[in-house]
């Protein structure tokens, strides 16, 4: 359990012989007590002499007394106005009684200083005002005010837009100054905290441990933000998921796993190659691939295509040479030479096995006439269809 706190000042750090320290606390009445360095929580500041820190106040004082001079002379300076721009003069003697003097001194601050100041001023008795300008030093008081509004920040670390002197701060560089007071000024006192913690209340150091958490001060703009979310989740060791529990967002289903880039892997050994299959025998046919279904369905169409288009112009054919046998023997042949380099682009063929393909089909209509060509639309469909997957060349119609 935590003790009771101790004021600075009531407590002294002694360094015996042994070089150990020892804490001696002053207590009401005179009494004191003395405590093992184990027992007292010592939070250090900046140290000339590694055992006790050192005041801030203290080393400042300058720094502070002028500021407290410098509202002290401004309270008087602007107080009530009455700080004198100017004299009147006396054309010859000045006024005969010392009460004359009070009441005429009275008169002028109650109707010319203060809310008053700036009125139109009347004068009697051939009495002259004569202006006197304000000196350089008093001129400089509201820079020098400015200066110790920032002499005393820096005493403390402070960037001077936390204490309001937004002078020089501008949208672009407030938030790296924000930043750099969470780095610079805030981080060594952490690291203090942090490790007293560890040395003086902290028993089971293996198991806990204390630690300031300063992510959400460290966030720094959207768009660096962002990006850096994004490289740790490319990188996968950061999960969508953690990425928006830091932008206090709800997660969501699926985004718990990281992502792993393909050109990246593990240092692990690589599997053993799995054992080959036996040869197949010399009478043995290797197994088929299989083929896709997407990949037959647009075969088989085109294939279609290009058996309806034979169909049709050989019927029209046949009607122009009916009785003509050479006529129809010439073109039939013209009209594969060209229907080969179709056939070809079309079912993405060898322009070997589209021709080999379209010299069976002539050679069947030259001997058989149009009565050979009865049932191409399906027979001829499935001889390119088996051509064009198989993808050998050479199935040829029987």
């Amino acid at each position: 359990m935590i003790g009771e706190a101790a004021h600075p000042d009531s407590v002294r750090v002694e360094r015996l012989t042994n070089r150990r320290l020892r804490y001696r606390i002053s207590e009401l009445g005179g009494a004191s007590r003395d405590l093992p360095p184990e027992r007292v929580f010592h939070l250090r500041g900046l140290s000339s002499d590694g055992i006790t820190g050192r005041s801030v106040l203290s080393m400042a004082r300058d720094s502070f007394g002028m500021a407290l001079a410098q509202d002290q002379f401004a309270a008087s300076y602007f107080s009530n106005g009455a700080t004198p721009s100017g004299v009147l003069k006396y054309p010859q003697a000045p006024p005969e009684t010392e009460d004359d003097e009070t009441r005429l001194l009275k008169s002028w601050r109650e109707n010319y200083s203060g809310p008053n100041a700036h009125r139109t001023a009347i004068l009697y008795n051939g009495m002259e005002w004569q202006s006197i300008s304000i000196s350089p030093e008093d001129s400089q008081l509201l820079e020098s005010r400015k200066f110790t509004v920032r002499d005393l920040a820096r005493w403390f670390r402070m960037p001077p837009h936390l204490v309001n002197d937004l002078e020089q701060a501008t949208f672009s560089n407030i938030e790296e100054m924000a930043l750099e007071f969470v780095m610079y000024t805030m981080m060594p006192w952490f690291t203090r905290w942090e490790q007293t913690i560890g040395q003086k209340l902290i028993l089971a150091r293996q198991k806990f441990f204390g630690k300031f958490l300063v992510d959400g001060l460290l966030r720094g703009n959207v768009k660096d933000r962002f990006e850096a979310y994004r490289s740790a989740i490319m990188t996968g060791w950061m999960t969508r998921n953690e990425a928006r529990a830091r932008e206090d967002m709800n997660a969501i289903d699926g985004l718990d796993k990281p992502l792993a880039p393909l050109n990246m892997t593990t240092g692990n050994p690589p599997a053993a190659p799995a054992a080959l299959l036996p040869a197949a025998g010399m009478n043995e046919e290797p197994p088929e691939p299989p083929i896709a279904p997407r990949l037959r369905r647009i075969a088989e169409e085109s294939a279609r295509n290009m058996a309806r288009k034979e169909i049709d112009a050989c019927q029209r054919a046949a009607r122009k040479f009916a009785g003509d046998a050479a006529g129809w023997s010439a073109w039939v042949r013209s009209f594969y030479a060209k229907h080969a380099e179709l056939v070809a682009e079309r079912l993405a063929l060898g322009a070997d096995a589209a021709r080999l393909y379209c010299d069976g089909q002539a050679e069947a209509l030259i001997e058989g006439g149009l009565s050979a060509a009865e049932g191409w639309e399906t027979e001829a469909a499935a001889r390119l269809v088996e051509l064009a997957l198989r993808g050998d060349g050479y199935a040829v119609a029987a």
